[in-house]
């Protein structure tokens, strides 16, 4: 097929493709920007778990490029966060006509849990996962040596945490909505069970430290809340079956033809 053969409506779809990509890359850039003129505020909340720990350990630059490199990529990564409803709005925008009308219903209010898990996950993260990671990894640091530790190895290692709480707070959200409209039942989570166990520690010893209580401290919340899920799926169930087999539902002229899952 030849670039004349090509329809009208590929092209549209390109061009509208390009708009989105174009207005994402301007809406990181310009929330990177407004959050490097913000870093001063922005640096003291990164280094705040470092203030409760009884032996602070002094951050040091250990090259003229360092303070720089990890500023930018510090700036970068959290633009991404702030901006996240803005670009994905964007996205969203170019996707929606693409969905069926049961999956449009879906999006906006998957877009605000979504966006309350990375909030949620990045406190949390903040508050407790940082703190108990620094006092593990400084205690563990004393028997060896000085704890001098690097700016920019501190700062890459709380934005690996932050992200991993994130992305732990994402897969209860996208869970619970795959279990809430009836995409998974809760016989095949617990078919799944040893798989997707296997997969969350193997998971958190990828994006955690390298340390065990680390791990632990994010896979084993994530097997609860797997546990609860399937509970949750398992509920959902058997109040569709009660709901189907009253005499109400039955003879309801909406559902006497086609009885479907709740939504």
């Amino acid at each position: 097929m030849t670039t004349n053969e090509l329809s009208p409506e590929f092209w549209g779809h390109v061009e509208e493709h390009r708009k989105t990509v174009i207005s994402c890359f301007v809406t990181i850039v310009v929330t990177t920007a407004i959050v490097l003129g913000c870093f001063e505020w922005l640096y003291p909340l990164i280094t705040q778990p470092l203030e409760t720990l009884s032996e602070s350990p002094q951050l040091v630059l250990l090259g003229p490029l360092e303070g720089i490199s990890a500023t930018l990529k510090i700036c970068f990564w959290v633009s991404c966060g702030i901006s996240s409803p803005i670009w994905g709005f964007f996205i969203l925008r170019f996707i929606l006509p693409g969905l069926k009308t049961s999956e449009r219903s879906l999006a906006l209010p998957f877009s605000f849990w979504s966006l309350l898990a990375v909030v949620t996950g990045a406190f949390l993260a903040i508050e407790i996962m940082i703190p108990f990671t620094n006092r593990i990894l400084l205690n563990f640091n004393e028997s060896l040596g000085q704890n001098l530790w690097s700016v920019s190895h501190y700062l890459d290692y709380t934005l690996m945490l932050v992200l991993s709480a994130i992305i732990a707070a994402e897969f209860v959200v996208i869970l619970f909505f795959l279990v809430h409209y009836g995409k998974i039942s809760s016989g095949k989570m617990r078919r799944w069970r040893p798989i997707v166990c296997i997969g969350l520690f193997v998971l958190s010893a990828v994006i955690t430290p390298p340390d065990i209580m680390t791990q632990l401290a994010l896979a084993l919340p994530l097997v609860v809340l797997y546990e609860v899920t399937i509970c949750y799926a398992r509920i959902r169930e058997v109040n569709y079956v009660e709901r189907e087999l009253s005499p109400a539902y039955r003879n309801h002229p909406k559902n006497s033809a086609t009885l479907q899952h709740p939504s």
